[in-house]
């Protein structure tokens, strides 16, 4: 076995068994909510990638003006086209609508400020997951397109046993852009931008539905 398949294996590993551990996060959402459980593995997850592949994942955060810059405009695009899709994607699934409120009801009551305290630290593990670790193991492996859709299958898949096809659906819808946004870029730190941007707007600024 040479030194590169080895890495892969290594790498490969790794990513599967943050897929599994996020998928448990997410199955435990159904009692704790998505903030305590899927928030919580996302940081422990984020800590033992730091910790795991610290240096590749700092040599991918590519703080610089122009990623930073793309990343800011596809999140504030990501923002538009989702108001934009949403109305009429609700008049063709009758479901929906009741489908987000109940999504938007499973995050659970932490009390109004403590989300934007907990989402730049949830946000920042689930990106040195999914675009990080995740993308590195598929990225030896495939070619970009590949990296993109299967990246994207698999982020939505570990969000399944959470039993909210919304947030299945959403995760496909997103996970595509900031793993397409990952590759053309080639930085962490510009999906961070993006994901934050979007998250920050939908979820807690402007959400979709109206939130009893």
């Amino acid at each position: 076995m040479t030194v590169a398949t080895s890495t892969d294996a290594r790498r490969a590993a790794i990513a599967f068994g943050m897929f599994l551990v996020w998928a448990l996060g997410a199955w435990q959402s159904r009692t704790f909510g998505l903030w305590l459980a899927i928030g919580s593995t996302a940081v422990f997850l984020g800590v033992v990638a730091s910790f795991v592949e610290g240096r590749a994942l700092v040599a991918s955060l590519r703080c610089e003006p122009r990623p930073l810059a793309i990343g800011a405009g596809v999140g504030l695009g990501m923002i538009v086209a989702t108001k934009l899709v949403f109305t009429p994607l609700a008049v063709a699934l009758p479901g929906l609508v009741g489908g987000t409120r109940e999504l938007y009801g499973a995050f659970g009551g932490i009390g109004p400020w403590a989300p934007f305290v907990l989402m730049p630290l949830v946000v920042a593990g689930e990106e040195v997951v999914w675009r990080g670790v995740v993308y590195r193991a598929l990225n030896g492996r495939m070619k970009w397109q590949s990296v993109v859709l299967v990246g994207t299958a698999l982020y939505g898949l570990a969000h399944a046993p959470a039993s909210s096809p919304v947030l299945v659906l959403a995760c496909l819808c997103v996970g595509v852009c900031w793993n397409a946004l990952r590759y053309w870029t080639d930085s962490l730190a510009a999906v961070f931008v993006a994901h934050m941007l979007w998250d920050i707007s939908i979820l807690l600024f402007s959400p979709l539905v109206p939130i009893e």
